[in-house]
Formats: structure tokens, C-alpha cells, sequence
């Protein structure tokens, strides 16, 4: 499935509007054969903003693991993360997210962004059925104190 710029949920529905923006426009363009087969996969991908805790993109794919479309995720936003996340592994995976970014914040600063994190969690599909997620994840870009600023994630059913 080809991606054009129309088809774009980015960005509070402005992708233009994010600094990240081009790059990835770029990486949709050339991409386009890798993306048609990340969207038929069981596995999703987005990329997330921390400053502005948003979604600057959510792969089509997302409906195959969460039976969500990457446009109806992009509008509920970040809460969309929590509201599906089973109850019982919140504690457990605030956890891991705290010992994360401790782990990161004692990585040299030009080393940062050569870690990849991983970590697993239930979740609730639009349909109710609970699936088993693993997230790897990665950052992409840090500001200027050294925190994430542009992450990117791969989720898998």
C-alpha cells in the first residue's frame, strides 16, 4: 500500500508543522515497498514526540495488532497507550520505564541514542481480546540537555 502525503496522519493532523517532519516525509517517500510490508505484518510501528507528548506517525499496521486505525490512534493520542494497557501491568511497566531512562541518563551523552530498549505488556484490542505486545524501542533524536525528544517504537503481537 503506497503512502502519499494526503494520506499523512501526523502531528495533531499538521505534519509540516513538526521539525521531524521532512525527514520522515523523506523516509515515507522512499520507502514505500518496506512500509506495504510493515502494513500487512503483525507488528506496528510509530514515532512520538516527548516534548509535545503526540504521535508525529502511527504505521497503518496498528490495526492488525490492535484492530485500531493509525487515524483513530492518532486522534485519542498518547491516552489511547494507556487506555488499552490491562490494568496489571501498569505498575510493572512504570517501572521498567523509570529503570529506562535511569539506565539512559547514565550513558555518556554521545552514547545515547546507541541503546535500544525492549520491554513486553498486555493490552486490550478494540475488539476486548488481550494481546501480549513486545516494544523495542529506540531514540532518534535528544534536545539539549540529552533528554529524548523523538523516539521511535516497534510493536509485535
Amino acid at each position: 500500500m503506497n503512502r502519499n502525503l494526503s494520506e499523512f496522519h501526523a502531528y495533531a493532523g499538521k505534519p509540516e508543522l513538526h521539525p521531524f517532519s521532512e525527514d520522515l516525509k523523506k523516509f515515507i517517500d522512499q520507502n514505500n515497498a518496506l512500509l506495504s510490508v510493515l502494513n500487512t505484518s503483525a507488528s506496528f510501528f510509530f514515532i512520538i514526540d516527548f516534548a509535545a507528548m503526540k504521535y508525529i506517525y502511527v504505521s497503518e499496521s496498528i490495526v492488525n495488532v490492535m484492530g485500531y486505525t493509525s487515524k483513530e490512534w492518532m486522534e485519542e493520542g498518547i491516552s489511547a497507550a494507556y487506555r488499552t494497557l490491562h490494568p496489571d501491568d501498569g505498575p510493572r511497566l512504570n517501572k521498567i520505564l523509570q529503570d529506562q531512562f535511569a539506565h539512559l541518563y547514565s550513558v555518556p551523552l554521545s552514547r545515547r541514542m546507541e541503546y535500544k530498549y525492549a520491554k513486553d505488556f498486555r493490552v486490550h484490542r478494540k475488539d476486548g481480546n488481550l494481546v501480549w505486545i513486545l516494544a523495542q524501542d529506540s531514540f532518534v533524536s535528544l534536545d539539549e540537555q540529552g533528554k529524548p525528544s523523538i523516539a521511535f517504537e516497534v510493536c509485535t503481537d
